[in-house]
């Protein structure tokens, strides 16, 4: 008798045990790609053969880089719901590769109310130069004079009003200090194994416009000191902004 009643308690206990395994299950089948748009004010960016009017001179892009870090999601009360670990993202536009946007796989179910990120590389992973991945040395963006990364990289030429020859752009803004996170809210329900494209807009005339205006005339190299810093507020206040969400 008291052994059909163990056997009864232990089949009860596997159909417990069982029930609460099916309900409890976190999914981890949704997937968010994010895709970065670089233009010069409304139009797209064209890497070296197009020209863009600035301050009574025209210019060309040659290169662009910048690095998207530690991609978080937050809920309504500003509470974390998610954050990418080893969150490194070089977006890069040149003439030999472009990479425009990265994907996040394996994501919960989530109500998500404000995408962050960050631009640059924070003070952890800044302090060496041993990292995997986009962070490897050989993409380009390490420091070959001091320790550390160059968060945002912009090289091109000038042709300034009256001149017969151009003047080299060189823009290379680093440091912890120029490190910045941004914030944009959104309305996104992942759930059921679904696919979004949030779609972003980096204007690179936002680095030389606002707070600070940078004049090419006046300052056509930056990588570091009062001018990086500047022009890191600027990227921070006005070169990002969110365009629309896409289901894939």
């Amino acid at each position: 008798m008291m052994k059909n009643n163990i056997y009864s308690i232990m089949f009860i206990m596997l159909i417990f045990l069982s029930s609460c395994g099916s309900d409890d299950v976190v999914q981890m089948n949704n997937s968010l790609v994010f895709n970065f748009e670089n233009m010069v004010g409304e139009v797209p960016l064209v890497i070296a053969s197009q020209e863009y009017e600035r301050d009574n001179g025209t210019f060309t892009v040659d290169e662009l880089k910048y690095y998207i870090s530690n991609v978080r999601f937050l809920d309504d009360d500003g509470n974390l719901l998610f954050s990418e670990e080893e969150s490194y993202h070089l977006i890069t536009q040149n003439n030999a590769s472009n990479k425009l946007n990265f994907k996040i796989t394996d994501l919960p179910d989530l109500q998500i109310s404000t995408v962050e990120f960050s631009i640059g590389v924070d003070a952890e992973a800044n302090t060496k130069l041993d990292n995997p991945g986009d962070l490897d040395p050989s993409n380009n963006m390490a420091w070959n004079w001091d320790t550390g990364y160059k968060f945002v990289l912009l090289e091109g030429k000038f042709f300034a009003a009256g001149e017969t020859d151009y003047r080299g752009l060189v823009f290379h803004i680093g440091e912890d200090s120029n490190y910045k996170t941004l914030q944009f809210p959104v309305n996104l329900n992942l759930s059921d194994g679904t696919v979004y494209e949030i779609q972003m807009k980096a204007n690179i005339l936002g680095m030389f416009n606002s707070p600070n205006t940078i004049s090419f005339n006046e300052v056509n190299v930056a990588m570091g000191g009062e001018n990086a810093r500047k022009i890191a507020d600027n990227y921070e206040n006005e070169m990002f902004s969110f365009i629309q969400i896409v289901n894939k």
